[in-house]
């Protein structure tokens, strides 16, 4: 593991590669829900001041929505995983108004969000249908 200018963590490919993905996605969502200033927690507020309360479903399509149309898509370089700090994330989108990343930034930043007011979520790989073998191409967040 190697620390990538301060705002990525870099990690090798492969399968093990993917399993070590997933885990440290997990460490950086856990991590961010331990800031002492409750960034995470304060942006999954202001998302869902205008929703109604309890309404379950509401709710989690606001956060999705609101990461959704902040994300501007850029892929990592070739066989290079990178992954961005939901913290880090809030604050360009504080900052810029949006963030850049992939598929396991934001659902790195989803997680945080939805975990952040109470909802239990699980980070989920996929691979294509026709690829041989475990060639996990995607990630998404199951809430």
């Amino acid at each position: 593991m190697i620390a990538f200018r301060k705002r990525y963590l870099s990690l090798i490919g492969g399968d093990y590669g993917i399993y070590q993905t997933v885990a440290h996605l997990s460490g950086l969502v856990n991590a961010s829900l331990r800031d002492p200033d409750a960034k995470i927690r304060l942006r999954a507020e202001s998302i869902l001041s205008n929703t109604r309360e309890k309404d379950e479903e509401a709710e989690v399509s606001q956060i999705f929505s609101f990461v959704e149309s902040s994300l501007h898509y850029i892929d990592d370089p070739a066989d290079i995983e990178l992954l961005k700090n939901p913290l880090l994330i809030d604050a360009d989108i504080n900052a810029k108004g949006y963030f850049m990343g992939d598929c396991d930034d934001a659902s790195g930043y989803l997680a945080a969000l939805l975990k952040s007011v109470g909802y239990p979520v699980q980070l989920v790989i996929v691979t294509p249908e026709n690829a041989e073998g475990f060639d996990y191409r995607h990630i998404f967040v199951r809430v």
